[in-house]
């Protein structure tokens, strides 16, 4: 299991909802299966509502980058708003702003937020948010590779 897995089985008791962000490509998809397929795995217990959440987790993506501008960002941050007294878990993602400033956005968030990174880089960068706002920065496989023991992929 990996450690975005171990993570969802430590927290498996908290009425979880999963935010499935809309696909872009056939990676996303790939890796929203994947983290379905952790959450199952891991026995956590979901919620279809998220104003019956105290946990919400967001499917990892690529799109914490300068080059989609703070939009992803945002949407961090309306969950906070919408739901400030939820734990908010980001899947392993990459995150590489230089150009925008994610620790303001960020910083608006007063609830818990626990981010993985899917590389060292991303992982060094969100790091340097903790000083600033409340993330906790992990580091773990893209979720694409939690299918590898599912019956999705066909040897």
């Amino acid at each position: 299991m990996s450690t975005f897995g171990d993570y969802l089985s430590d927290h498996a008791n908290l009425p979880t909802y999963f935010d499935v962000v809309p696909a872009g490509n056939n990676g996303d998809e790939l890796i929203r299966r994947g983290t379905l397929h952790a959450l199952r795995r891991a026995n956590v217990h979901m919620v279809d509502d998220p104003s019956e959440a105290q946990h919400i987790i967001v499917r990892g993506h690529g799109s914490f980058t300068d080059f989609y501008d703070s939009g992803a960002l945002e949407e961090i941050e309306a969950h906070c708003q919408r739901f400030p007294n939820c734990k908010i878990t980001i899947g392993p993602s990459t995150f590489a702003y230089d150009r925008v400033r994610a620790d303001l956005v960020l910083s608006r968030c007063m609830n818990e937020i626990v981010w993985f990174a899917r590389d060292r880089f991303s992982f060094d960068k969100l790091a340097e948010l903790r000083q600033l706002c409340k993330v906790e920065p992990k580091l773990s496989d893209d979720c694409a590779l939690e299918l590898a023991d599912s019956e999705y992929i066909l040897e």
